[in-house]
């Protein structure tokens, strides 16, 4: 394998699954692709009653974590759109442990 690449620094370099730039990250189109794939493919598991939503909202919250590390803000507002327009009104039970830890957490300062 081709360990070394001379590359201009405009092209940027691939480093764990992001495109570098001297001003900033983005994400590798086959990581985005591959996301979307997976996704549609929980979104029918969930509409089939096959997992639950909660594994869902896991894999997603998941994702986002890791392209928080990029300028991906649009990106994830996509896939939340996403999930939303196909759950309308569901809460993970992920997202009620967060709030009520806020929510304890400010009652005591």
């Amino acid at each position: 394998p081709q360990k070394q690449i001379i590359r201009e620094i405009h092209q940027g370099i691939l480093f764990l699954g992001f495109r570098v730039f001297p001003q900033y990250r983005l994400l590798r189109k086959s990581n985005i692709t591959s996301q979307q794939r997976k996704q549609e493919c929980l979104v029918t598991e969930v509409k089939q009653g096959k997992i639950l939503y909660d594994a869902l909202f896991a894999s997603v919250d998941g994702w986002v974590a890791y392209t928080r590390n990029a300028n991906t803000f649009h990106l994830r507002k996509k896939i939340a759109d996403t999930i939303t327009q196909h759950f309308p009104g569901y809460i993970a039970s992920l997202e009620i442990d967060r709030w009520l830890k806020k929510s304890q957490n400010n009652q005591y300062k």
